[in-house]
């Protein structure tokens, strides 16, 4: 499947034929090897640049006029892509032939060897190496696209998630140089250029100031230290880390029972979940293999850093007696790192600990090997990610429910209403608006509750049988979840959220757009890849849909039961009907249209018995649940089931069709 960021998967390679870069922070140029060319029209460098973007250098022109005249209608939208396209043609002639061609369409760049300036820094960063771009000053991903701010709202959103995607990206490969190499002056360049993206990180902070000492360059150690104290304090409100101070002053203490510190500040203010990531405790685990470990935990803090549902923050031992007073509430998490050797080699064990009463949530360990630490383990990361976030919400609602609604913050009462959608029953529904509902009039911009009561829309007709879908509540819901993500562009569910709103109202290829959104922001959220690969099986993207659906499988391992009545969908659409059967057990009932999928691969296995035993269950099933004033028969549960699902292929809407039929239930 298609990596987190839009520039994992290009690569960069030999070529007779010269690179062309597209620059992309701050100033827009087109350079060759002979030539540079600039556009004045700010629209013309989005197009190319989102061009660009895509790993194979097109873009259909609905995306395009959605991204750049989302405004407009699509008429006028399509002819300013017609005018914006031939001044492109205009200006960008490169060794005699056209930058970019189309048809009625898509549009694409022409030239292959055609990259932008950030998918060759993320190249450089896999190959082991530091680029200069990177060392020549502070947040340059601030600088990333900062040239087509405000072209449009729906490119604002895109830009915000490529920008993120980029700076995770590029601290994710500076973090792994300096855990996985011996090599000091790769540390310290890494950690420099780590420091131009966040001043505020501790290890690169450690980093610098360490090798600068080593060097003799104190004023270089200090200067360091004070623009790091300066961007805690300003963007933070924080105080320096124990272990940073300890480098300009090892006799220095922290001062007795200061719950003034920077970590109380930031566990009062959070209203979410606080994970406070240990160092690593070794034990007996062998030398050569600590870098593979810290290697290992930096993966898996970033994978958690990528959720929502929580903030995440390293510590110290010595600073834990700051969050004291201040997680009673159960709000304050530990996860804590431990090293074990054995004959068959080392392990590492993780720990989730609530942090006031001493709990053990969750435990689990794994082996550490030495070859290819990181990629060894990705799949394990984002296991242990979503075991993760299962049990945090568990933990936190076991706190939450048997109190009244008053003593809840905002955040507790989404929660609740979260937890009711998983049953996917009309009561537990009702309340979860309702709570969802209460929240928006108090808090409109809570953009986590816009986007529940989205999904409260958007299921409707599944959760009340014989409901049908309904353009108006529809229009409702997608005018929310366009308001949702421009309030919160890095929220993976609202993009899922928005995208079913796609699919109801037939635009499949906006669908697909939302769903690719989704997964680049946060793809180890078991809901968001099962929910977002059903998502592309109704918009007629098989293949992608049986990938996704995998990853979700090894993700999740396994999966609630409502994640199997999505797979028994997809596999039923895929034609695979004995796998579709199969997923269809193991939902045990989880959705109501379950029974009748079920009924449609019997009628395509041919086999009667079955046939009538699961017609017959459906049947009874709905019509013991129905919510409509026509009458519970076979037809209208048929007209119910057929409307229910937002089918873009006429292949796949006569596949349920003709497994209905042949099995009675007509």
């Amino acid at each position: 499947m298609r990596s987190n960021s839009f520039f994992w998967g290009k690569k960069i390679r030999d070529s007779p034929e010269p690179k062309i870069t597209v620059g992309v922070f701050g100033t827009f140029c087109i350079s060759s090897q002979d030539s540079s060319i600039y556009l004045s029209r700010r629209k013309s460098q989005a197009l190319i640049t989102l061009l660009c973007a895509n790993n194979s250098l097109n873009e259909s022109r609905s995306r395009l006029c959605g991204l750049l005249w989302s405004s407009n209608s699509e008429k006028s939208a399509r002819i300013s892509l017609r005018q914006e396209l031939t001044h492109i043609r205009k200006k960008t002639t490169i060794e005699n032939s056209p930058l970019i061609g189309s048809d009625k369409f898509t549009i694409w760049i022409n030239h292959e060897n055609t990259f932008l300036e950030s998918q060759l820094i993320l190249a450089e960063l896999e190959k082991g190496n530091v680029p200069d771009q990177l060392l020549s000053g502070q947040f340059l991903q601030e600088k990333y696209l900062s040239h087509l701010e405000d072209i449009d709202e729906d490119l604002n959103v895109w830009i915000a998630i490529e920008r993120n995607a980029f700076e995770r990206a590029c601290m994710e490969s500076l973090h792994q140089m300096i855990s996985m190499s011996a090599d000091t002056a790769i540390h310290e360049r890494a950690a420099t250029a780590i420091l131009g993206l966040d001043p505020t990180d501790e290890l690169a902070v450690r980093t610098v100031m360490k090798h600068a000492i080593r060097q003799g360059a104190m004023a270089k150690s200090k200067k360091v230290f004070s623009l790091y104290c300066q961007r805690l304090r300003e963007d933070h409100n924080l105080r320096p880390a124990q272990s940073v101070l300890h480098i300009l002053d090892p006799n220095n203490n922290p001062p007795p029972n200061n719950k003034k510190a920077a970590s109380t500040s930031s566990a009062e203010t959070s209203v979410r979940p606080l994970i406070l990531a240990h160092q690593i405790a070794s034990s007996d685990v062998e030398h050569g293999k600590k870098f593979p470990v810290d290697a290992i935990r930096v993966s898996l803090l970033g994978s958690l850093a990528r959720f929502r549902d929580w903030a995440v923050r390293e510590i110290k031992e010595n600073e834990l007696s700051d969050f004291s007073e201040n997680s009673t509430d159960g709000r304050c998490f530990e996860l804590l790192f431990n090293t074990r050797g054995g004959i068959d080699g080392s392990t590492l064990i993780i720990t989730l600990r609530d942090h006031a009463y001493r709990e053990i949530i969750w435990s689990d360990s794994i082996p550490i090997h030495l070859e290819d630490a990181v990629a060894t383990h990705r799949l394990t990361i984002r296991k242990l990610a979503a075991a993760l976030k299962l049990e945090i919400s568990a933990q936190r609602l076991r706190r939450t429910l048997n109190q009244p609604e008053s003593d809840l913050d905002q955040y507790d009462r989404w929660l609740q209403g979260q937890q009711l959608l998983l049953s996917w029953d009309a009561t537990d529904e009702a309340k979860a608006e309702q709570l969802f509902r209460s929240i928006l009039s108090k808090w409109p911009s809570h953009a986590p509750a816009i986007s529940s009561l989205v999904e409260v829309l958007n299921t409707r007709h599944h959760i009340f049988p014989g409901v049908m879908p309904d353009k108006k509540r529809n229009s409702e819901a997608l005018d929310l979840a366009q308001k949702a993500v421009r309030i919160s562009p890095q929220d993976s569910r609202i993009h899922l959220s928005t995208a079913w709103c796609h699919l109801m109202a037939g635009q499949f290829e906006q669908a697909q757009y939302s769903f690719d959104l989704a997964l680049q922001i946060n793809d180890y959220d078991p809901l968001t890849l099962i929910s977002s690969a059903m998502g592309y099986c109704f918009a007629g993207d098989k293949n992608r849909a049986i990938a996704v659906a995998e990853e979700a499988l090894l993700v999740s391992a396994g999966g609630e039961p409502i994640h199997w009545a999505y797979h028994s969908c997809i596999r039923f659409f895929c034609d695979d009907m004995e796998g579709a059967l199969e997923a269809a057990r193991r939902a045990k009932g989880a959705a109501h249209f379950l029974g009748g999928i079920c009924t449609a691969i019997s009628g395509h296995m041919d086999d009667s018995n079955m046939s009538s035993e699961y017609s017959s269950r459906f049947q009874n099933h709905i019509a013991n649940n129905w919510y409509s004033s026509k009458k519970a028969n076979k037809q209208n549960i048929r007209e119910w089931l057929v409307n229910s699902f937002p089918i873009s292929q006429d292949a796949d809407r006569e596949k349920l069709n003709v497994g209905l039929d042949a099995a009675g239930f007509r």
